[in-house]
């Protein structure tokens, strides 16, 4: 059980982090399906969950970390710098927000237009 809270914390650090960026270009948790190192030198095992994120045109150009590496890096970053973590956290909320607005506007579009498919027939 203690575990799945510290993955919830690393999730939730993880979409923190998340919220610095563009919003085109996330830090995701994939499997592994081969051997890897990551950005710190660590060893990624087939069937290991990771993070990645994207780098680059090409098609393989993508930075990896092990959760561990994941954790240890969020933690040295937010502890270190209480005034990012809160321009995280507002951005994330900022982030949602847009997002839930975004989501309200295309359901009303969906509405609309089924609304008058149904005047039609």
């Amino acid at each position: 059980m203690a575990n799945d809270n510290v993955e919830k914390s690393l999730e939730e650090s993880v979409k923190l982090l998340n919220a610095l960026g563009t919003g085109y270009h996330d830090w995701k948790s994939t499997i592994a399906r081969n051997f890897h190192v990551d950005e710190f030198g660590k060893e990624i095992t087939p069937g290991e969950a990771y993070y990645c994120i994207e780098s680059g045109g090409s098609a393989n150009s993508y930075r990896r970390l092990k959760h561990s590496s994941m954790s240890k890096f969020l933690e040295v970053m937010f502890d270190s710098s209480p005034g990012l973590l809160q321009l995280a956290e507002e951005l994330k909320v900022e982030r949602e927000e847009k997002l839930k607005s975004e989501m309200e506007a295309a359901a009303r579009t969906v509405a609309e237009a089924k609304s008058r498919r149904e005047l039609k027939e």
